[in-house]
């Protein structure tokens, strides 16, 4: 049996669409990070610690702009260019950085002591706040933000996801992959200045 040369273009994008979404659906139940599509309405709340003990929550941030990621210190390169980048956006916006917050929230608290946690924000840049908290406490954090993962090993693939709240702590975007810190920057900048 012969297949037009129609058909066949059909059963291949088929298969490619077919694929993609089962990629999809792959990355999000082996915990590799894919935000659900109703994140953007959200205003996620959080309670966890910071590596010196003190208490951080949604509500001591309101008022500013904050950048929330997601990892863990075994991540390595991927965490570390990320923070890296946001470093970089720091940088970028000078003394106008002090009226933002740039939180990253462990995913494995068991493992990234408050000291590890400490050692591995700081190493990059001490103006990043690490977070963690009990495992419940960093499983709700990723609940109220629609953060799909795996709270056990890291696998090779893990991704990190950072979310940028708005002064009001409303969700206003999911940063994508291979943003340059200018238009984070920009993006944090103009949310500053709206006060």
């Amino acid at each position: 049996m012969r297949l037009s040369l129609k058909t066949t273009a059909l059963v291949a994008l088929a298969a490619v669409v077919l694929g993609i979404l089962g990629y999809q659906e792959h990355r999000a139940h082996a915990g590799l990070g894919m935000p659900t599509p109703s994140a953007l309405d959200l205003r996620p709340r959080f309670s966890l610690t910071g590596t010196d003990g003190r208490r951080v929550s949604d509500a001591d941030l309101r008022g500013r702009p904050v950048l929330v990621t997601f990892g863990r210190v075994a991540c390595g390169g991927p965490c570390q260019n990320l923070l890296g980048q946001e470093a970089a956006v720091l940088d970028e916006l000078g003394a106008k950085g002090r009226k933002a917050a740039f939180l990253f929230v462990t995913l494995d608290p068991n493992r990234d002591t408050p000291d590890r946690l400490a050692r591995f924000v700081g190493d990059i840049d001490p103006r990043l706040e690490g977070l963690r908290g009990t495992p419940a406490a960093v499983a709700a954090a990723a609940g109220a933000f629609r953060f799909e993962h795996d709270a056990g090993e890291p696998s090779p693939g893990f991704a990190v996801m950072t979310y940028l709240l708005g002064p009001q702590g409303r969700l206003r975007q999911i940063l994508p992959d291979g943003m340059k810190a200018p238009g984070i920057a920009a993006l944090v900048e103009g949310m500053i200045d709206e006060g």
